[in-house]
């Protein structure tokens, strides 16, 4: 199924209908939906133009003037209508959809700008999806946004969001992601941009096959994106093995997986052991599932037609006790089934709603829908271009992670001359003692039952995990766009908690009061109360203060193994200690999921994974580092002796021999050039310094002096034709004033308070030249344009740019290696480059 919606703002022009049916003719969709036609009338030439051939069908809503209009389009081989419905906003077909007949409901949405009228149709669509039920699918403009990452530059109550909301989950509609933008409407002039195109489903459509992928298409005639959202059938690689919760509720599972443990027989050392009899049970037990449990739609059916069968012998007679037992064994076997389902869609959700509800087989399906539709990785954008292709996606992520996990070639510094607190002798040999039968059992029980199955596929290879890959926003195109949590095996996770459990009771006595993350008695938010008292403080009393923030980005990802050892060793942890936490990261292996299936296997050099549970308290042994070098400046008053350089150098690019900081005048100057472009005022300094840049383009001249503006060429008509401007009648006048429209073509007409002779005819010739170059267009805009910008927009970076002085104080040579990364920019631009250091020579001058 491939459906193709769009909002062409008007229909009405030759040109428009041609590149709508060009875009139909290269998407070949079975369904097309456009959205403010504004047409009253259409028929069939229209649609055959759009769709291109006679093989169609279709609807339509007439326009209210030049507001509004729909028209639906579709492959008649595919979809039969029954009927056809319109409400304010919609119109909808009902029909029967391809080979099966299924039952369908599609529906094309055009909603007001009305705030009011927005309600009542979302009122009306929930009404009709509610009461019919079924398969339904809703795509169109829907003038709303869900949230507000879905909107820039737009003010919008979220009260309007609200009702969205409550309207897509109150019919339990799937929302799907879009996978290639962020937006699908777009300002003229780029100031606001929002997502108001979208595509909602019901579950029972999401669930018709196949994998759904919505796409924004590239804006041509219309402020809108086309929007294209198709199913396909992708084959992403085989998906890991999973133990399911219903098999655990299963009365002979228990005793069927002791019973196969105690019969599997393996030599070798005690990890090689179970790792080879857990391989040895996965398989056992893929077997036993299609036999125990198999196509639990068919046992549901079965148990039916079992109890409908004593039902039918009941009403002619009295039963016998056998088939009473009979109908009562039937009951029970939809119950178990049920109670099946429930537990899987359950498990799939990852939802706690269960812990605040009664059984909703429903919502669980929605959450697991829900999760499918927004984690699906349904492209990525690799070097430019846009890939699908499941080899090449897959392989795009294992080669972006192997090199994001890959150790470094270099030693990083250690910071010296701290003194970092120290552990006890007696808690260093209480942490290396040998393992108790009751750390094992508490670190078990704490592990959660039902979540995150590793690469074992045993919920809760012995140190190998998925990564999956969780979005960071609404529509992730790149891999930075994706946050990786781990999926951690259980074998290493029961190790991992036994060793942190000790590990969290001596944190206490190694880090500092200053990080308040992670540590029992301790909440992030202490932080944040601390700072804000202490800025507050510092306020009131008028004192003087100095707030340093840093960001760690990917900041467990890139921790390197021998600092973190080195601090270990620092805390004063033994050898021992150290070697488990060693093996523990040094023996790590990932693999990627992607959809579902996971990528070739390879092994860490760096870093540390999120979701083990070892990773917290490790990283906050890193962080430790960065507190002992902040106590160590303030204990030796590290203030002062800056190696300063002139700021005029400071402020050129890095490729003129300077650090690229912007010059804050010059910045300023570029951001009122901004406020001038929109409000067409300011200061006549300022003015003077970028009026030259601004060009105005002619519409209907209302808004631009004849005379006085520049819209002919560089100068005013007043600068290039000064004698006849003292002839003028209408020194002020607007281009406007300047003539009259006869039927649509205008017509110059100037007047002079006497006749013109001499010099004053040959300046008349040239202006009578200059104004037959230009036509008024009715109904447009007078509007600046910049000569500076790519496409007349004033740009802040292009004017600050054009602002600041071309001035090369290095050579072009010496500015490419200093800003390459064979040294620390900051070493190499500020202390070298500048004979900012004290040396033999002062640098590299002599």
């Amino acid at each position: 199924m491939k459906i193709l919606s769009f909002n062409v703002r008007g229909l009405g022009g030759i040109l428009k209908k041609k590149e709508v049916g060009k875009l139909v003719k290269a998407e070949r969709p079975d369904f097309l939906f456009l959205q403010e036609t504004k047409l009253e009338k259409a028929d069939g030439n229209l649609c055959r133009m759009l769709w291109n051939s006679d093989g169609f069908d279709w609807v339509m809503k007439g326009s209210s003037g030049a507001s509004g209009g729909m028209v639906c389009v579709w492959d008649k081989l595919q979809f039969t209508k029954k009927e056809e419905f319109v409400g304010d906003g919609f119109l909808g077909v009902v029909g029967e959809w391809g080979v099966s007949k299924l039952q369908c409901y599609f529906v094309n949405v055009y909603a007001s700008n009305d705030k009011r009228k927005k309600v009542e149709v979302w009122e009306e669509l929930q009404k009709v999806i509610i009461e019919k039920g079924g398969r339904w699918l809703l795509a169109g403009d829907f003038n709303a946004v869900r949230y507000l990452e879905e909107k820039r530059g737009r003010t919008g109550e979220n009260v309007e969001m609200r009702d969205f909301n409550a309207f897509i989950e109150t019919t339990g509609l799937v929302d799907i992601r879009l996978a290639n933008r962020r937006f699908t409407w777009y300002r003229s002039d780029g100031s606001s941009m929002s997502r108001l195109d979208r595509v909602l489903m019901t579950e029972e459509m999401f669930n018709m096959g196949g994998e759904w992928v919505q796409h924004g298409l590239r804006r041509t005639i219309s402020d809108h994106c086309a929007i294209i959202i198709k199913t396909k059938i992708t084959d992403w690689g085989p998906k890991p093995f999973r133990v399911l919760d219903a098999w655990q509720q299963h009365l002979e599972f228990k005793n069927v997986v002791e019973d196969k443990w105690k019969e599997l027989q393996v030599e070798g050392f005690a990890g090689y052991r179970c790792k080879q009899k857990l391989k040895m049970l996965k398989e056992f037990l893929k077997g036993w599932n299609c036999e125990v449990f198999g196509d639990m739609e068919a046992q549901f059916n079965n148990a039916a037609k079992k109890v409908e069968h004593v039902d039918m012998k009941n009403e002619e007679g009295v039963l016998e006790d056998f088939e009473l037992e009979e109908r009562q064994e039937g009951f029970q076997e939809m119950w178990a089934v049920m109670r099946k389902r429930e537990a899987i869609w359950r498990q799939k959700a990852r939802s706690n709603w269960v812990q605040l509800g009664d059984a909703n087989t429903r919502f669980f399906h929605r959450m697991a829908n829900g999760r499918r539709a927004q984690n699906s990785i349904s492209g990525l954008m690799c070097d430019g271009r846009w890939v699908e292709e499941p080899t090449l996606v897959k392989k795009e992520v294992e080669t972006y992670f192997r090199k994001l996990f890959q150790g470094e070639d270099w030693k990083r510094p250690r910071p010296a001359g701290i003194q970092f607190k120290q552990i006890s002798t007696e808690r260093k040999e209480w942490l290396e003692r040998p393992f108790s039968e009751e750390e094992i059992e508490e670190a078990l029980r704490s592990c959660e039952g039902t979540k995150a199955p590793g690469p074992d596929g045993l919920v809760g290879g012995l140190n190998s995990s998925f990564l999956t890959l969780i979005p960071k926003k609404l529509s992730p195109t790149e891999l930075k766009d994706y946050k990786p949590i781990s999926l951690i095996g259980c074998v290493y996770k029961l190790l991992a908690k036994v060793i942190s459990h000790r590990l969290k009771t001596v944190m206490p006595e190694i880090i500092s009061d200053t990080q308040s993350a992670f540590l029992g008695g301790r909440q992030p938010v202490d932080s944040v109360l601390v700072l804000n008292e202490v800025v507050d403080e510092v306020k009131k009393m008028k004192r003087q203060a100095f707030v340093f923030k840093a960001d760690f980005e990917k900041a467990y990802d890139c921790v390197d193994w021998e600092f973190l050892d080195w601090m270990m060793g620092s805390f004063g942890f033994g050898d021992k200690w150290r070697g488990w936490i060693k093996e523990c990261l040094s023996t790590a292996r990932l693999s990627i999921l992607v959809n579902g299936s996971p990528t070739e296997e390879f092994k860490m050099g760096k870093g540390l994974r999120q979701g083990d549970p070892l990773s917290p308290f490790l990283f906050l042994m890193i962080g430790e580092g960065l507190h002992g070098l902040v106590n160590k400046a303030e204990t030796v008053e590290l203030k002062r002796k800056i190696s300063w350089v002139n700021w005029e150098s400071v402020c050129c690019s890095r490729m003129t021999g300077g650090l690229g900081v912007p010059d804050l005048r010059r910045r300023n100057w570029a951001l009122l050039g901004k406020w001038w472009a929109r409000l067409g005022g300011m200061s006549a300094s300022l003015r003077n310094l970028l009026v030259k840049g601004f060009r105005w383009e002619l519409g209907d001249g209302k808004r631009v002096g004849f005379w006085r503006e520049i819209w002919v060429g560089d100068k005013s008509l007043r600068d290039l034709c000064p004698r006849l401007y003292e002839l003028a009648v209408k020194k002020e006048g607007l281009v406007s004033e300047i003539g009259e429209w006869e039927e649509d073509r205008w017509q110059w007409n100037m007047e002079w308070r006497r006749e013109r002779k001499g010099r004053v005819r040959d300046e008349e010739e040239v202006l009578r030249e200059l104004m037959g170059r230009f036509q008024l267009k009715k109904g447009k805009e007078d509007h600046w344009w910049w000569i500076h910008g790519p496409d007349g927009q004033y740009e802040v970076k292009v004017a600050y740019e054009a602002l600041a002085p071309v001035k090369c104080i290095l050579e072009d040579q010496f500015c490419k290696m200093i800003w390459c990364r064979l040294v620390p920019s900051k070493v190499g631009a500020a202390m070298v480059g500048y004979g900012g250091c004290d040396s033999k020579h002062n640098g590299w001058s002599s």
